[in-house]
């Protein structure tokens, strides 16, 4: 089959005020990245995938599929750029080969029933059979009996999706039950031939919940338990982005889908990545003794991986190590703190010396491995060991080699170039040498801003602001800023994702450029309003309690310290 698939993503006219009027944009937006892809595929002569799209609020995902693992290996290699854009998940799929089997009969379940019915109830699609089904053109069959039934695969996520879009209707029940329909109708009319839509329109779907229309809706009670068979890597994912969201109670179920999953494909290497993964979003909730009991689960399996595999598993071990060390530091655990750091340490140069070694014997093959463990190295020097001189002699071989591999692959390593780049800026600012932050900063601003990333070009305005702000360039600093929050604006308008923690962080360092020009009353104001805009983000986390703190210390040095607003009474009240 000598051409590649594309089933258009469809919405409604009204879209659904969860969304508003940006859904339609969305929806533009993803099928544009759709056709791109298949543009590619078509260069390169490969036929035969198939590619579905599913809206969500903080996330679209785009699924290709073919029956080769062979030709899915080859496509995922030449559209590995995709992988980057940040409010997009690209996943790939082998496509097993599904029954010819035709249908009347759709078990929907009581989930439609229940959006229609109560809008905001939060509802899944389950389904009579386990079978898969794939409509075509052909002449129907009619269905003989219940044991005949093939049932519609849908996506439980695309139906939550559904389901938000409704979050914020406050109108009668009569038109919220036809919005439902018209959704689930644009969903169900993805999935079938033209010949074969006029079954399944609004109109007919109503006539078959007055029980008009011979088509029967049932729940599958088995399926309750919401596992929907989804992989280490798609929940990952999912749990990654919900992370990016600060939604930690549904990143967590994420990960405590995998630890409690049955799948026998599931590797040791990630139920350890997982516990680790979830030991750190217990630390941030405030669990250090649920933590370091993850932590450690964590280490006893990625120690024994390791004795196994030195060269794959030895870098994990150390991370989890140090991490280890920082929870017995927050504990007051020094000793112990100390002696996890230094085995950490060890771990790292025994892995690095290893890897420097491959390096020697085949730098062809090695360059992109060494650059990637001088880069953990350097991080484990900056964020754990607080060596800030050794990071730095770590990260620069690490940015010599991505210079290398950049100008052979400039698409595959220019995010990968950037972000060292603009890390060796961060820690020569930690350092306090701001003349070597500002070239870096700017080499780094210089490589990202004719690409696509936006997201990142961003970063670099916020961070040439901050330089600016420090050798009192305050005009050019709040260039930079308006810059930076303009665009971070720009990018939230239009995508799923949400950039309202880098723009709050925009505004407390405006607060302080204020504060720096001696600007009390607007320094004062702008630290207010970033406190108000951290407990919104809160929500019923305490996520964000730390910065709120810090911006209080802000304002109360304010009371404290100028005598235009010199006041004991309220500094106290804010210290307390």
């Amino acid at each position: 089959m000598k051409k590649n698939t594309y089933e258009s993503t469809e919405v409604t006219y009204d879209g659904g005020v969860g969304y508003g009027s940006d859904i339609h944009a969305v929806t533009i937006r993803t099928n544009k990245i759709v056709w791109d892809m298949i543009k590619i595929l078509d260069k390169h002569q490969l036929f035969g995938f198939h590619f579905k799209t599913e809206l969500a609020k903080h996330e679209t995902i785009i699924v290709m599929t073919h029956p080769d693992q062979d030709m899915i290996d080859r496509a995922k290699h030449l559209l590995v750029d995709f992988n980057d854009i940040s409010d997009v998940l690209f996943l790939a799929k082998v496509k097993k080969k599904k029954s010819n089997k035709r249908v009347l009969k759709i078990a929907l379940g009581f989930s439609i029933l229940g959006l229609i019915l109560f809008g905001l109830f939060e509802v899944g699609l389950y389904f009579y059979k386990n079978y898969s089904y794939s409509f075509t053109d052909e002449k129907e069959e009619k269905i003989v009996d219940d044991n005949n039934v093939t049932v519609i695969k849908l996506d439980i996520k695309k139906l939550k999706a559904i389901k938000e879009s409704f979050d914020k209707e406050n109108s009668p029940i009569q038109p919220e039950v036809m919005k439902a329909l018209d959704i689930t109708t644009a969903i169900i009319s993805d999935m079938v031939p033209p010949s074969q839509k006029a079954k399944y329109s609004s109109e007919q779907l109503v006539k078959n919940f007055k029980g008009k229309g011979g088509i029967k809706f049932e729940l599958d009670d088995s399926n309750q338990s919401g596992d929907f068979n989804q992989s280490v890597k798609e929940l990952n994912s999912y749990a990654m982005k919900f992370i990016k969201d600060k939604n930690v109670s549904e990143a967590l179920k994420c990960y405590d889908k995998i630890l409690k999953s049955k799948n026998k494909d599931i590797k040791d290497i990630d139920i350890a990545n997982t516990l680790s993964q979830k030991a750190n979003l217990n630390k941030l909730m405030g669990d250090l003794n649920i933590s370091k009991s993850n932590y450690l689960k964590s280490l006893d399996i990625t120690k024994e991986l390791a004795q196994g595999d030195f060269k794959k598993y030895t870098a994990t071990e150390a991370f989890n190590l140090a991490k280890l060390s920082q929870i017995e530091k927050d504990l007051n655990q020094t000793k112990v703190a100390q002696k996890y750091i230094e085995k950490s340490e060890e771990k790292y140069q025994k892995s690095l010396s290893h890897f420097e070694k491959l390096y020697k014997s085949n730098p062809k093959k090695y360059n992109e491995d060494l650059a990637w463990n001088y880069n953990i190295v350097a991080n484990f020097y900056l964020n754990d060991k607080k060596d800030l001189n050794k990071s730095i002699n770590y990260r620069k071989k690490a940015l010599n080699l991505y210079q290398k591999l950049y100008k052979k692959k400039p698409k595959k390593f220019i995010l990968t170039l950037f972000k060292t780049t603009n890390s060796l800026a961060k820690t020569y600012m930690k350092m306090g040498n701001i003349k070597q932050a500002k070239i870096n900063y700017k080499n780094g601003f210089k490589l990202i801003s004719k690409t696509k990333y936006k997201e990142y070009i961003a970063l670099s305005y916020h961070n040439l602001g901050l330089i600016f702000s420090k050798n009192s360039e305050f005009k050019q600093a709040l260039i930079e800023y308006n810059s930076a929050e303009k665009l971070y604006k720009s990018l939230e308008k239009n995508s799923t994702q949400s950039f309202q923690e880098n723009i709050v962080q925009i505004h407390y360092d405006k607060a302080s450029l204020y504060s720096y020009q001696k600007k009390f009353k607007l320094a004062k104001d702008g630290y207010i309003k970033v406190i108000q805009e951290y407990k919104k983000l809160n929500g019923k986390s305490n996520i964000y309690n730390g910065k709120i703190a810090k911006t209080q210390n802000k304002i109360a040095w304010i009371y404290l310290t100028q005598p235009k607003f010199k006041n004991y009474t309220k500094a106290k009240k804010i210290i307390t």
